[in-house]
């Protein structure tokens, strides 16, 4: 059942397409906390007097729902039947070549505004200093796209 803006939801977010309402892109080193998240959001079911469809959230996490033998194509196939992207930021994340590809094809497709950072670990860029190891911002979050496709650089 589709609802309208008036409903409290956008049409971008009930497009029949997206088979998940979110995808976690994550290191391997924050697995613990991706599967807590993973298990906690689908486990959620929001209250009957909110606007919105009255279902639990369908979650893309690689380990639990991963398809296909080509890497490349399967996550663009996963990201592009995503409503939302969540990035757990840290700065094991920041050292990931996946997390930087996932968040940079999401972005090119949904737009920044789809993207939902997440501080798990590590200091914001603005606080962080000049320390690398600290430092939680990479380039897939410093350059997404808006639904103009100009591309944001946040250094």
């Amino acid at each position: 059942m589709a609802m309208s803006a008036e409903d409290g939801i956008s049409a971008e977010d009930t497009t029949p397409e997206a088979e998940y309402d979110a995808f976690i892109s994550y290191s391997r080193r924050d697995m613990v906390f991706a599967r807590a998240l993973e298990k906690t959001l689908e486990a959620y079911r929001p209250p009957r007097d909110l606007p919105v469809p009255q279902r639990h959230l369908r979650v893309f996490r690689d380990e639990t729902d991963f398809t296909g033998t080509d890497y490349a194509d399967a996550i663009r196939r996963h990201l592009a039947a995503s409503h939302k992207l969540i990035v757990l930021c840290s700065p094991a994340a920041r050292a990931s070549r996946y997390v930087d590809e996932e968040v940079r094809l999401f972005g090119e497709q949904r737009g920044a505004s789809a993207v939902i950072p997440l501080l798990i670990a590590g200091l914001p860029n603005n606080e962080a200093g000049s320390d690398p190891e600290e430092n939680i911002a990479h380039s897939g979050i410093r350059e997404v796209t808006d639904e103009e496709n100009r591309v944001y650089k946040n250094t």
